[in-house]
């Protein structure tokens, strides 16, 4: 039997072991248990057994616990506006809700809230929306059955629209009407609409339908209204001609534009208008004289929304035909030079007057013409019959030949050339003086003159003028400005200038100098012929100079080279005389001319050991007399070279040995090595441990050549041991046999 049950669980059958019992207890029936005859709540079941055998009687209890089910929601449609629908329902005491919203029968994706209100929204008016709901409980009971119900959106509210301020018809010619309605946010559509304006030309003939459409940003609901407008074509601007005409009367015609009349403008010579009404479409303008002209303006008259049409264009008609004729024009030429003066004009019959470019009065000037084609035109009025007549001559005008510019153009040692703006293919006279010597003159086909058999420096000045050619009214050029170039202008020539080094000491060989082109001179301390002796130049910086003249135009060049020549200089050493194994401070002077860094390497020609070779003041102990060598060498590579003799005197002394109690082997030359001292030794056998007793060095001279100097540098298998404290041991033996143990510290510093 489980602990829980629902209350509208069926009834089960209760099992007791053994088997034979009684069962006792709220909803309990002969061996069953019924959930809905117990109620919601928690009951004791009892099971009585009664052993036959004994009579002994056994009793187990077992708490039951019954729980009502939820009830089914009921959904209620809470409210509703023209986008939503809310829904409501009783909270039954569920875990949460699970929600299905369908709209207009299309299913709706099932969702789970926990609160007992749920809104749809995004509708529009008329949508129906069916909401299922499910509560959902835990075990025993699970979730109920679903609710429906099926709410919808409300209907939109009536809303009457008006569009305001608008005609009752228009013209197409009517200006653009700016549109408005209330109520206002909408929006205009229709023929002839743009935006927010009515614009009759676009809309053309016949009724415009305009339309408005509003929505409610509260609502969302949507309204539009409709009107019809009618539009007309104004009348068309009549399209006048003249018609026939005679010496007293001027005839005129126009189109027929559908008007029921037509008003007339009629203007005479230019004076006062009258005003005429005709009903037809022409007109005749009569009692007129000889050269009078009409000038007439006819306007369409009509009624409606588009009232008169626009008038027409003003057409003049001339009453007369005049007889023909042409005046002659009596000029000599046609064709002038820019720069000739004016002319005077005549013409038979006389009496007209003249026009056109460059003509002022009765003259033509060609200046004020300028170069080109002109027309002259000559008009004349017959004084007994006032008819015009004109003749037309075309005279051209060409402008002279330009003064040439001159330039200088391609120069060497012996040519200059000239070359000016101009005609290719034409001819000029070109005047050249050299020097300031006296002109000569040449007659040259093109735009340039080349001067030969020049010499260097020569100056050459030219002046250039332009020949008329045959038929050519303005004649020769003027002459140009006076161009003077010069001949002597040096091509640039790059000397390659080359020694085997740049850097010399004083011992050095002489170096060969090369240059291209050859056939220069050299110049320059210590320079013979075309060679650099550095030993001649001295120390310093010197400049070896290239000089060369081009045979061909006797141009000079010339190039530099720098070198430099170091010399070093080791002083002489004294000699020193002490007791064989006497410690002895090496010491040089060495000086170098171009103040470089001197390093200093010794060498010892007797093979006792330098404590440290390369060391300015090194160290020394010899048994024997030695020489030693020094030399200085810079920075630039140059070296000299000294030696030190150290003489040894024999002096008998007692069998001594000592250690130092300290070393510092750190390179400086300075107690860089752990060894012994003393005098007659012939042999040492030097241990040295460190403090956990690990060998450090160890060194055995039986049989060497000599024990003073050698010892221990403070390395371990290559490596730097570490500053401390370390002991030795040392073995003497002494040139008579004498032998000597010593033991101590010795500590390692840097």
């Amino acid at each position: 039997m489980a602990s829980s049950y629902c209350a509208d669980d069926a009834a089960f059958i209760l099992n007791g072991t053994p088997a034979g019992g009684v069962w006792s207890g709220t909803g309990v029936a002969g061996n069953q248990f019924n959930p809905a005859t117990a109620g919601a709540g928690t009951f004791a079941v009892t099971y009585t057994y009664t052993d036959p055998a004994t009579t002994c009687q056994y009793v187990a209890t077992s708490n039951v616990t019954v729980i009502a089910p939820l009830n089914v929601p009921t959904i209620l449609c809470a409210s509703t506006t023209v986008k939503s629908v809310t829904f409501t329902w009783n909270n039954v005491g569920a875990t949460d809700y699970t929600v299905t919203a369908d709209v207009n029968g299309v299913p709706g994706v099932p969702f789970t809230i926990a609160n007992t209100t749920y809104t749809q929204n995004g509708l529009t008016e008329g949508n129906s929306v069916t909401l299922t709901v499910v509560a959902n409980g835990g075990a025993p009971c699970g979730s109920t059955t679903a609710a429906t119900q099926t709410c919808t959106a409300q209907d939109c509210p009536p809303q009457t629209l008006t569009i305001d301020g608008m005609a009752a018809a228009y013209c197409t010619d009517d200006a653009v009407v700016t549109l408005s309605a209330t109520p206002a946010g909408g929006t205009f559509s229709g023929d002839g609409v743009t935006g927010g304006q009515f614009d009759p030309a676009a809309a053309g003939l016949g009724n415009a339908s305009i339309t408005y459409t509003y929505i409610d940003a509260a609502t969302g609901c949507s309204y539009s209204t409709v009107v019809d407008i009618p539009v007309s074509a104004p009348l068309a601007v009549p399209v006048v001609s003249c018609g026939a005409a005679t010496t007293s009367s001027v005839g005129f015609t126009w189109t027929d534009v559908g008007a029921a009349s037509y008003e007339l403008s009629i203007s005479i010579n230019g004076g006062a208008a009258t005003t005429q009404t005709a009903t037809t479409t022409s007109y005749t303008a009569s009692g007129l004289v000889v050269g009078d002209e009409v000038t007439i303006i006819v306007t369409a008259l009509g009624a409606g929304v588009c009232g008169n049409g626009a008038a027409s264009a003003a057409v003049t008609c001339e009453a007369q035909d005049c007889p023909p004729g042409t005046p002659t024009i009596n000029l000599a030429t046609t064709e002038f030079c820019s720069d000739a003066a004016a002319v005077a004009l005549t013409a038979n019959p006389a009496g007209g007057t003249w026009s056109g470019t460059g003509v002022s009065g009765s003259n033509f000037d060609p200046a004020a013409a300028g170069v080109g084609t002109d027309t002259i035109t000559y008009d004349y009025i017959d004084a007994v019959t006032g008819c015009a007549y004109n003749a037309t001559i075309e005279v051209s005008v060409v402008a002279p030949l330009p003064v040439p510019v001159v330039s200088c153009g391609t120069t060497s040692t012996t040519s200059v050339e000239f070359t000016w703006t101009g005609d290719a293919a034409a001819t000029y006279t070109v005047s050249i003086s050299v020097n300031g010597g006296t002109a000569t003159t040449a007659s040259v086909l093109g735009t340039s003159y080349t001067a030969t058999g020049l010499s260097v420096g020569d100056q050459v000045t030219a002046t250039v003028t332009a020949i008329a050619g045959a038929g050519d009214v303005c004649g020769d050029s003027a002459a140009s400005a006076a161009v003077t170039c010069t001949a002597n202008d040096c091509p640039a020539l790059t000397l390659e200038i080359t020694v085997a080094d740049t850097l010399y000491c004083t011992s050095d060989a002489a170096a060969a100098l090369t240059a291209i082109p050859t056939g220069g001179t050299w110049s320059g301390n210590g320079v013979n012929a075309e060679s650099f002796n550095p030993a001649t130049a001295g120390a310093g910086t010197h400049n070896l100079i290239y000089t060369y003249t081009d045979p061909a135009n006797g141009c000079v060049y010339s190039d530099t080279l720098s070198v430099t020549v170091s010399s070093v200089v080791v002083d002489p050493i004294a000699t020193v005389t002490v007791e064989p194994g006497t410690e002895v401070t090496l010491s040089a002077d060495a000086t170098s001319s171009l103040d470089g860094a001197l390093p200093i390497a010794w060498t010892d020609a007797s093979g006792t050991a330098l404590n440290n070779p390369t060391a300015t003041n090194p160290v020394v102990a010899p048994t024997a007399t030695a020489v030693y060598t020094v030399t200085a060498t810079d920075e630039f590579g140059c070296s000299d070279t000294n030696t030190a003799t150290v003489n040894i005197v024999v002096v008998a002394k007692a069998n001594a040995a000592t250690m130092p109690t300290a070393f510092s082997p750190n390179g400086d030359g300075q107690h860089d090595i752990f060894s012994i001292q003393g005098a007659n030794i012939a042999s040492i056998e030097l241990a040295v441990f460190n403090r956990w007793g690990q060998q450090m060095y160890h060194l055995n001279t039986a049989g060497g050549a000599g024990s003073i100097g050698l010892g221990w540098d403070g390395k371990y298998e290559g490596k730097d041991m570490e500053i401390g404290v370390y002991v030795y041991y040392v073995r003497i033996v002494y040139n008579d046999g004498e032998e000597n143990t010593l033991k101590g510290n010795v500590t390692l510093v840097r």
